[in-house]
């Protein structure tokens, strides 16, 4: 095995959210991208960089898997979830936000981490079926896109 992938990649939830979203599974994949199996809920350690846990669980639409319990109450956040699989590493981010009751007043001069893509430029570089990519995160300026 040459690579795992912590589905799904990208999450939004709420507070208390369950269901959709919010389960988690490890898909296996050799050196050429070919898919191979899904992890067992036994054979991967996950971890949460950020509010709220992780466990294992039968997710909804059965089947074992991790689930993430999202905190009572929450600030616009985004959460890091990391699965290790043996030496393999997979990542995936969640971004959590409250209910709609939002305000927002600008006096601190900082974009709101609700919008997407809002803040600075990051570059990542993903290994990806031997393959390394430069992927852009984040745009540096939005004032193009209205």
């Amino acid at each position: 095995m040459a690579h795992a992938q912590v589905f799904p990649v990208e999450s939004l939830l709420k507070p208390e959210q369950r269901g959709p979203g919010s389960g988690f599974q490890v898909r296996l994949f050799n050196a050429k991208g070919q898919f191979l199996r899904m992890a067992k809920a036994d054979e991967v350690e996950f971890s949460v960089q950020g509010p709220g846990k992780i466990s294992k669980r039968v997710l909804p639409g059965g089947g074992k898997g991790w689930e993430y319990a999202t905190p009572k109450s929450l600030a616009h956040t985004s959460v890091g979830v990391t699965a290790k699989f043996g030496k393999l590493v997979g990542s995936a981010r969640i971004r959590l936000v409250p209910d709609y009751n939002w305000k927002f007043d600008f006096s601190d001069g900082q974009v709101p981490s609700a919008g997407l893509d809002a803040g600075t430029a990051t570059f990542r570089s993903i290994m990806t079926c031997s393959r390394r990519l430069r992927r852009r995160t984040r745009s540096p300026d939005s004032s193009t896109f209205t």
